[in-house]
């Protein structure tokens, strides 16, 4: 989430286009073989500092609880050094030290600092490698540091799964990246599991039974201590975010009483949402780039708590590449929704982890016709004909909502 301080007028594409012409655009790509070299002096320093660890991985919620554990941490007085990803307006996201994102000035000058290493490593592994570089100057100068480290993708293969974590963080198995990730839930486990250590707390918010047994039979076999979240069957995201959170923060914290727990659940309901009030249009932006992320998207609209349908009279959704099967479940769920959206405006957008609209359409067509739909390769065609004060929810991957902003007038017009 951007902090409030963080002003779009400030955002310069220029970042952006440095990272483009030398890496193209971001793919998951690791160089695990590459790694060694570059953050093994860093490893050694951060123990010797004797700075704490805490990583965290899922399918969904990674990114909202990194920035609550963030925030619990600065109200008892730590200094955090938080790596999220991915960014939606600006690399500088992914960069916050004690609550504040970087400069624009002091991130470009690291980048032309570490410039030849980027033949060595990938897009997401070269910024991380900027992330550390710039903590070690940041944790010279507190006694309280403290590493927050959201995994990009997966866990066992991901940069931040160099460091050893003091305690880890797993929030959530989910139906996405399964291409990469094996071809069940199982599989997604074990990847994102791969984060822990022997004899070193892990917290656990999956929510699956079977899961969950796969879970403890894991940690015995490897000698990690587990710490399973409790929740009600009914609990929001959000809850089970807070709830994963405060935990992670009480085991940091060995117990004792802290100010966490009179913390309350946020008004905003995710963790990087975008108002904007545009030509007397109110757009809602939300990342929801998988199937449950869908499905928490949509009970809310559903849910109002005035007992209404929260409706929307369009909704804009480009969706990151995904197996046919899942593309379908999307799209089924998305029909089923009528408080989504009167009109469905599936849109193309400038990434190779784009969903092509032709394959949308296909996978449309295998459902129940009656909702009104629309089809274009390029969201442009939506915002040349909005229509005077609609309610228009934008969903869907988090590069298509990057896109969107960035290349568009909603960007000044943006509030937080």
């Amino acid at each position: 989430m951007i902090p409030d301080e963080f002003f779009y007028d400030e955002y310069d594409p220029a970042l952006e286009k440095w990272l483009e012409d030398h890496f193209g655009k971001e793919v998951f790509s690791p160089r695990p073989n590459s790694l060694d070299k570059f953050f093994s002096p860093i490893k050694e320093e951060i123990q010797k500092l004797g700075v704490p660890i805490l990583t965290i991985a899922g399918t969904n919620g990674k990114g909202e609880v990194a920035q609550l554990i963030e925030g619990l941490l600065l109200e008892n007085g730590y200094q955090t050094l938080l790596w999220t990803s991915p960014h939606i307006l600006t690399v500088r996201e992914r960069f916050s030290f004690s609550g504040r994102v970087i400069e624009n000035s002091r991130l470009f000058n690291i980048f032309k600092k570490l410039e030849k290493t980027a033949l060595e490593l990938s897009y997401y592994e070269f910024l991380f490698l900027c992330f550390c570089q710039l903590s070690l100057e940041e944790i010279k100068a507190s006694e309280k540091a403290v590493f927050i480290l959201e995994v990009g993708l997966g866990g066992r293969l991901d940069a931040t799964n160099f460091f050893d974590a003091d305690i880890s963080i797993l929030t959530s198995i989910g139906r996405d990246h399964m291409d990469i990730l094996g071809p069940t839930l199982a599989d997604v486990l074990r990847e994102k599991i791969a984060i822990s250590r022997p004899n070193k707390p892990l917290i656990c918010a999956i929510q699956q039974s079977f899961l969950k047994d796969l879970a403890r039979d894991y940690c015995l076999e490897h000698s990690v201590e587990l710490h399973e979240v409790t929740s009600k069957k009914e609990a929001t995201f959000k809850e089970v975010n807070l709830l994963t959170s405060i935990e992670a923060v009480k085991v940091f914290f060995k117990n004792q009483n802290i100010s966490a727990y009179s913390l309350k659940i946020p008004n905003k309901l995710w963790a990087r949402p975008f108002e904007v009030t545009y030509k007397s249009c109110q757009f809602i932006l939300v990342g929801s780039h998988n199937l449950d992320g869908l499905r928490h998207l949509a009970k809310w609209v559903n849910d109002k708590n005035d007992g209404t349908c929260g409706k929307f009279d369009e909704l804009w959704i480009g969706l990151s590449r995904k197996p046919g099967k899942e593309l379908d479940q999307c799209l089924s769920l998305i029909h089923q929704s009528p408080c989504l959206g009167d009109v469905i405006s599936f849109a193309g957008f400038d990434h190779t982890r784009a969903t092509p609209i032709e394959a949308i359409k296909e996978s449309w067509s295998k459902l129940d016709q009656g909702r009104k739909v629309r089809f274009e390769e390029s969201w442009r065609v939506y915002l040349q004909n909005i229509s005077n004060e609609q309610r228009i929810l934008v969903c869907g991957s988090y590069f298509f909502i990057g896109d969107v902003l960035k290349n568009s007038d909603l960007l000044h017009f943006l509030s937080f």
